[in-house]
């Protein structure tokens, strides 16, 4: 598609092909006139412009929500280049919050960057009609990676809601727990991220072969799967957990619980792998004497508390599921190749996970005669597919994985990921002392009592003008959902909700 910029009578336009983008008289007017037929009736906090052409669409919606942030997105780098900026600028292009293919960035993780956590609430999605028929598939494909971007966002915002509060007691009650952080640095050693799907258990038995091998991947496995693989006296180096509910504690027990304290275990800390938790993750006490690697996702109130106790950490965006989490924190450790197995957001069968499976005691012990386990075991199987989540996990590790190519591998699992198949098994060059992780514990200095010394700082800077409104957005999302900040009483209570956790 080649595009042109052509004076109009009042302005410019732009043809993509043989087909112009706004009208060639009055492209101002018709932008407000489309804008108007829309029939918004309230400020979204943020605007999607799907292919706009030229800033009309962006200046008529500045001008009737002044409030609202636009994200203008485009289906051609023409939109990008320099000497056009001089014909229609756009505030989207100087405020970062233009995409267009070539920019340096995919769609994807421009988008999370931007509107994830509590700025993913009131998205409006605009589509310019004409660009439609310009670009065809181009803006079609465009539009639908846009909304399952956001449809993935919307989940993970729900689910904030849902846990926010929750979120924020474990964050607080974790400054007493990670106790021993560890700093992290890049390596080039490959590693394995063990998923727990049912595809694991295909895998396990071949990874015991190279399992105890000087230069053998590093294996990081997400906290459900821990148990299949110490079945098989596979010990993980590390153990990823982000999850903030109270169940994510069976499967850290088990770890808790099953882990010996053997001279075979990894030699970086005798008898325990490194536990790499989400700030917000759900602990259990006992891991107050594990190597912590930190997890942050980006959030003020997660970075102020985390940096006034010195505690070092890493900071990814919320991804909704640990698996995300773990591929994320793979390809930071490391510059080699980075394989997953068990990654499969299906069910075979009624098998919903890798065995042994933490939750299955939790199960067992509902059963009875009216409810026997075939039957629980089918309706748990049931509303986990029905949740719609397999699906909106599963189109994001298809879309990840073509950013890095050449360097995310499966093992086995399902195919239709876009993830190629390892096709001779694994790389094992490279020396046991490429980790990719700093050994050495961080020198921190936290206070004791974590809970009351992070509510005070909280507290605090919620006065301070430099943070307050961030923190107020933030903070708000977490205890008062779905409450405007606007209400006269919302900051009082926000306080006040904060000063309870001290008691909860």
């Amino acid at each position: 598609m080649t595009e042109k910029l052509v004076p109009a009578q009042n302005g410019y336009i732009v043809y993509a092909g043989d087909r112009a983008l706004h009208s060639r008289y009055n492209p101002a007017g018709e932008a407000e006139k489309y804008i108007a037929s829309l029939e918004l009736e309230k400020p979204y906090r943020w605007f999607i412009l799907l292919e706009p052409g030229l800033g009309y669409l962006e200046a008529a919606l500045q001008k009737r929500f002044p409030g609202s942030r636009i994200i203008t997105l485009h289906c051609s780098s023409f939109y990008g280049e320099e000497k056009n900026l001089g014909a229609f600028g756009g505030a989207a292009k100087t405020e970062g919050l233009c995409w267009y293919p070539g920019c340096g960035k995919e769609l994807e993780p421009f988008l999370e960057d931007l509107i994830t956590g509590p700025d993913g609430s009131g998205v409006k999605l605009i589509e310019w009609r004409p660009s439609i028929k310009a670009y065809g598939s181009a803006c079609l494909d465009l539009a639908g990676r846009t909304a399952e971007c956001l449809r993935r966002i919307n989940a993970n915002r729900i689910t904030v809601k849902n846990f926010g509060r929750r979120w924020l007691r474990n964050g607080l009650r974790n400054l007493d727990i990670l106790r021993n952080p560890l700093e992290v640095r890049s390596g080039t050693r490959p590693l394995l991220i063990c998923a727990a799907g049912p595809s694991l258990e295909d895998a396990l038995d071949n990874m015991g072969e190279w399992s105890h091998f000087p230069a053998r991947p590093l294996v990081m496995a997400v906290s459900s799967a821990v148990p299949a693989l110490l079945h098989r006296k596979i010990l993980p180096d590390l153990i990823i957990t982000t999850d903030g509910g109270g169940w994510a504690l069976f499967h850290l027990f088990e770890s808790c619980r099953e882990i010996p304290k053997d001279p075979g275990a990894p030699s970086h800390a005798p008898g325990r792998p490194i536990i790499a938790a989400g700030f917000t993750a759900a602990l259990p006490s006992q891991m107050e004497v594990w190597p912590a690697l930190i997890l942050c996702d980006g959030s003020l109130w997660q970075e102020l508390l985390l940096r006034t106790f010195q505690l070092p950490f890493v900071s990814f965006p919320q991804r909704g599921t640990v698996s995300a989490s773990a591929l994320d924190l793979a390809l930071y450790l490391t510059a080699g190749r980075v394989y997953i197995t068990g990654l499969d957001f299906a069910h075979r069968d009624l098998k919903t996970h890798a065995r042994p499976y933490a939750l299955e005691k939790a199960l067992e012990q509902g059963v009875s005669r009216f409810r026997p386990l075939y039957s629980r075991s089918f309706e748990r199987e049931r509303i986990i597919d029905g949740a719609g989540s397999h699906k909106i996990y599963a189109a994001w590790f298809k879309t990840y994985a073509d950013s890095f190519p050449g360097r995310i591998y499966s093992l086995g699992g399902r195919k239709d990921l876009g993830i190629p198949q390892a096709a001779a098994g694994m790389e094992c060059e490279g020396s046991a002392a490429e980790t990719g992780l700093c050994i050495r514990a961080a020198a921190g200095t936290k206070p004791p009592g974590g809970v009351k010394a992070g509510v005070s700082l909280l507290l605090e800077a919620l006065d301070h003008p430099g943070m307050k409104t961030r923190l107020i957005r933030e903070l708000g999302e977490l205890l008062l959902p779905g409450a405007p900040a606007e209400e006269k009483d919302f900051f009082g209570e926000l306080k006040n909700q904060l000063t309870e956790l001290c008691h909860g």
